[in-house]
């Protein structure tokens, strides 16, 4: 579970001399730019929030979001706020996914 491997992570990060904080709010004005980064896209918007409504450069990884209403609600936040937002995956430049992509005609499409 990953919650369990948490307390592992933070003394790693305060070894490199990271500052841990509790709340998005405490985080908001000691950056310049956020990534939102977890394996489940639900927690996306939420978290995204808060650093897209101060018009905050705002990274969101993949997946985006876990519906097509989230994602929608996370662009017109963006863009409401003016808030530079990317969101990428980088499989396409995977080998495997590159020759499955050359293959297509031969397999199919991918879907």
């Amino acid at each position: 579970m990953m919650s369990e491997r948490i307390p592992e992570y933070e003394a790693q990060m305060r070894g490199f001399g990271i500052e841990i904080v509790g709340s998005s709010e405490e985080l908001i004005d000691k950056i310049d730019a956020v990534m939102v980064v977890t394996q489940q896209g639900a927690r996306h918007l939420s978290r995204a929030r808060p650093f897209l409504e101060r018009g905050m450069p705002t990274f969101i990884d993949k997946p985006f979001a876990a519906t097509p209403e989230q994602a929608s609600e996370i662009i017109a936040l963006a863009r409401q706020h003016h808030a530079p937002l990317m969101g990428c995956s980088a499989l396409r430049y995977d080998p495997t996914i590159i020759e499955a992509l050359r293959r297509q005609d031969e397999w199919g499409p991918i879907l």
